[in-house]
């Protein structure tokens, strides 16, 4: 196939379209990438075996949470500052949880028809539980946080473990209440997370 001359000789407009090309195309590119993944719903990827995946939805927060000032202080966002954060974010939750727990052991669950025993059957059951919750804590923080031991980011790690596990507790003691009563008792209802 024989080409005319003019569509093969470089010249100088070919340089600068080539070079426009060569710059602009990523740029471009990437923003269209950008659009693209905004159009498609929020999924991750899952490896199943070494040869099959999964797409799977992501999980989206229904309401989002107030964070507490030494978390938005733009200068404290070193490593420092990030586990003042962290630790300020399981100081709160530790604190809800404290207020629940004061609240079940203050409240009666019993109904007059029911044993006069079961309340206090049932506070030392929650006692109980909650001082093997609070080693279990401990404990898997500890292994959760281990590979950081010893790196400005291992007080993260083991507070924001604390954390997690502190809200699914909570969650946990209001589902049992919820389970008592049909539905969360109104003097618990403030610290529902739903």
């Amino acid at each position: 196939m024989n080409l005319k001359t003019q569509f093969t000789t470089v010249t100088s407009f070919s340089k600068i379209v080539a070079a426009a090309l060569f710059i602009s195309l990523p740029f471009f590119g990437f923003w269209l990438g950008t659009k693209f993944q905004k159009s498609l719903p929020n999924t991750q990827v899952v490896l199943v075996n070494n040869d099959t995946s999964v797409s799977t939805p992501i999980p989206t927060p229904e309401k989002k949470e107030k964070l507490p000032d030494a978390c938005t202080d733009e200068r404290l966002m070193n490593q420092a500052g990030i586990n003042t954060c962290s630790q300020t974010l399981y100081d709160e939750a530790n604190s809800k949880l404290a207020k629940i727990y004061a609240l079940i052991l203050k409240e009666p669950i019993i109904l007059t028809e029911v044993d006069p025993q079961q309340k206090e059957r049932e506070d030392r059951m929650l006692k109980k539980s909650q001082d093997l919750w609070k080693k279990y804590v401990d404990a898997e923080c500890e292994y959760e946080s281990d590979n950081f031991y010893g790196g400005s980011a291992w007080p993260m790690m083991y507070s924001g473990c604390q954390t997690n596990l502190t809200k699914k507790r909570i969650d946990d003691l209001l589902d049992v209440q919820k389970g008592f009563f049909g539905e969360i008792p109104s003097y618990l209802k403030e610290y529902s997370q739903n």
